[in-house]
């Protein structure tokens, strides 16, 4: 099967209880919703690391948790290398390893560096690099998000449509 499903995985705060801010990112897979999620928990499992913000028995490591909390510590780090992550193919397109990090990747935290930031993009890629590691045959490929009908200053129908519906 070829990479026919279409999802989006949103970053941020989609629930819009907090700060409110969110990229959303699509792709193409050929893997159903289901398995995808399954897979993400099993890597959970395996790795200890968490992307999300509910809090589980197992995780070690929570990634990209708290409000402007945008850096991989490098405890993470080094448990995601031991699973077969490579760093250098995952952080904006920059190739470098643990000797050589461009000195405006780390993060200041009083007097020590404590880790790697990242951009929204490459979590997104290394949030689908880690679904993989669970999930046999898991091909993706980033796409373009579907265009909106109607608003977001499209010039032919720049309308908002059911704005009354919300209190």
């Amino acid at each position: 099967m070829g990479v026919g499903q279409k999802y989006m995985i949103t970053l941020g705060d989609w629930s819009d209880d907090g700060h409110g801010k969110i990229e959303t990112f699509a792709f193409k897979t050929n893997k159903d919703a289901d398995s995808i999620r399954k897979a993400y928990r099993a890597s959970e499992k395996l790795t200890g690391i968490s992307f999300g913000n509910k809090s589980k028995e197992h995780i070690m490591y929570k990634i990209c948790t708290q409000y402007e909390e945008s850096v991989i510590s490098f405890n993470a780090l080094e448990v995601l290398e031991f699973h077969g992550l490579s760093v250098c193919h995952y952080v904006d397109g920059k190739a470098f390893d643990d000797l050589d990090f461009p000195e405006d990747c780390f993060f200041e935290n009083a007097a020590d560096k404590s880790g790697l930031c990242v951009t929204n993009k490459d979590l997104f890629y290394l949030i689908m690099w880690f679904i993989g590691l669970s999930l046999d045959d898991f091909i993706w490929e980033a796409s373009k998000m579907p265009e909106s009908i109607n608003g977001y200053w499209n010039e032919d129908l720049n309308e908002q449509w059911g704005y009354g519906m919300f209190q």
